[in-house]
């Protein structure tokens, strides 16, 4: 792709706050990419088949750019992978890994042993255990990040120990919060793709931004509460109660209306 192609550009707007929110809270980049293979699979062979042809593994291989060897791994993950997998693909995370439950690191009641940064006098210390467990990855690093997520205590002796056994930083959004922002964002993306779809029947009602000076920004959010609130009260109206038709079909439909500030 033409790295200043209009598509690239809207993806790097789309991923700028996306990647500040996952950082946030302590979603790596090869776990967000390890979710975007699978979610390339999952729309390619759903979405993109051949009419009267089954989907094939090669084809799902070309559509996505994935070799068929890595296409059968990401299908044969289980859907569910539990977010504690997500969290080791984080440097910090595997370091709390390798403390909790590496033998070398432990005491004799498997607690988490203190660790100096550095010790010379002993056959373990902080920076052995960054790089057992997380590669490279430069173990000053490492502390900041675990003294950010308030995983590690400093001693006044220059020890550290660990205080909590697993990685969380601090939370950013309560899981509604959450919920509400993947339902959101993909009901905006499939709206501006449908109207790019099918112009006779528009989808998405336009974006209004303007350069305007941060003292008048309150008014403008008590405006959006209010007046957004509204227009969701008045589309939802608007929905039928009934789940489906004498067909039996439905589809899920709705509204989304916000203002922002960047």
């Amino acid at each position: 792709m033409n790295e200043n192609s209009p598509l690239n550009q809207a993806l790097v707007s789309m991923l700028r706050p996306l990647a500040r929110l996952l950082l946030r809270n302590g979603v790596s980049y090869k776990a967000f990419a390890e979710l975007a293979k699978s979610v390339f699979v999952e729309v390619a062979r759903e979405e993109f088949r051949i009419p009267g042809r089954k989907q094939s593994d090669s084809r799902v291989s070309v559509i996505t750019g994935l070799s068929r060897k890595e296409v059968k791994r990401v299908q044969s993950v289980p859907e569910n992978n539990g977010e504690a997998t997500l969290r080791l693909f984080n440097r910090a995370a595997r370091v709390i890994y390798g403390w909790v439950n590496d033998p070398d690191f432990v005491d004799g009641q498997g607690e988490p042993v203190r660790l100096k940064m550095e010790d010379d006098q002993a056959a373990i210390d902080f920076v052995s255990l960054v790089r057992r467990y997380s590669g490279d990855a430069p173990p000053r690093a490492v502390l900041d990040e675990l003294d950010r997520v308030r995983a590690v205590e400093r001693h006044d002796d220059g020890h550290l120990s660990l205080r909590t056994k697993t990685y969380a930083p601090p939370a950013d959004a309560a899981p509604d919060k959450l919920q509400f922002l993947g339902d959101a964002a993909a009901a905006m993306i499939e709206s501006v793709d449908r109207h790019w779809k099918d112009s006779q029947t528009p989808h998405f009602h336009g974006i209004s931004v303007r350069e305007v000076p941060e003292s008048s920004l309150e008014a403008f959010r008590r405006a959006g509460a209010e007046e957004g609130k509204q227009a969701v009260d008045k589309l939802a109206a608007c929905l039928p109660s009934e789940k489906s038709d004498s067909s039996g079909r439905s589809r899920r439909a709705g509204a989304v209306v916000f203002t922002f500030e960047q």
